[in-house]
């Protein structure tokens, strides 16, 4: 489940970030709130 969560944590960062930093970074922490 760790594993999981960090893979989808560093596609989702790198995915927002290329669209926005900042956008990216909330919604990675709320996505990750969720899980």
């Amino acid at each position: 489940m760790v594993k999981l969560t960090e893979f989808y944590r560093c596609k989702t960062g790198v995915e927002f970030q290329s669209r926005s930093n900042r956008t990216g970074r909330m919604f990675t922490g709320i996505y990750i709130s969720i899980l």
